[in-house]
């Protein structure tokens, strides 16, 4: 189950973008000098629980990028997501699972 700390908006996080950026809380890595260590606790509400909602709210967005690790075991939630953000045509971005970069644009 992802878990997520807090959502907002950003005209920042990917360029080009108006951005709903989602703080998935739960990362496993405890990396030294994390950027966000307040996410590696796993607190904070299920994000399959309100995502309808965020989308809802935040309906003018033309992307979603997802901040944070989580846990791995959550790949196919996180897949699902992604696969409803593609229906949608909303692009997303997402900071792939060991720190390595993954862009996603889907038109």
């Amino acid at each position: 189950m992802l878990f997520f700390s807090e959502a907002g908006t950003s005209y920042k996080e990917v360029p080009g973008e108006h951005s709903l950026v989602i703080h998935i809380s739960g990362c496993p890595n405890a990396c030294e000098n994390c950027f966000s260590p307040w996410l590696q606790n796993g607190e904070g509400d299920v994000l399959k629980d309100i995502f309808q909602k965020l989308l809802y709210l935040y309906h003018a967005v033309t992307c979603v990028c997802f901040l944070g690790e989580g846990d791995e075991g959550n790949r196919v939630e996180f897949a699902d997501m992604c696969t409803h953000l593609r229906t949608l045509g909303i692009k997303f971005w997402k900071k792939k699972w060991r720190a390595k970069l993954i862009r996603t644009k889907v038109i």
